[in-house]
């Protein structure tokens, strides 16, 4: 139920109407603009060059709408194994 001016309480159908639909779970803001983000592992090759292929073949594949973004960033763990 939902109070309205005059003391009155509604059901939330009477104002709106309701759907399930699906989309993101969650909605991230940084700096007032939706911000996405995407992690990954790599396995098998070199960080630093995994992303210098990725950089390359986003660059050419795919074509950003204006106001639209990326940035990159990271950071890699290494183990001392002995």
């Amino acid at each position: 139920m939902i109070d309205v001016p005059g003391g009155y309480r509604v059901s939330l159908n009477q104002l709106a109407d309701l759907k399930a639909v699906e989309g993101p779970t969650q909605i991230s803001r940084e700096n007032g603009q939706r911000r996405i983000g995407i992690e990954l592992n790599v396995v098998g090759r070199d960080i630093g060059g995994f992303v210098k292929e990725a950089q390359q073949r986003i660059a050419t594949a795919v074509k950003l709408a204006p106001g639209y973004y990326l940035n990159w960033a990271g950071s890699s763990k290494t183990s001392n194994r002995r």
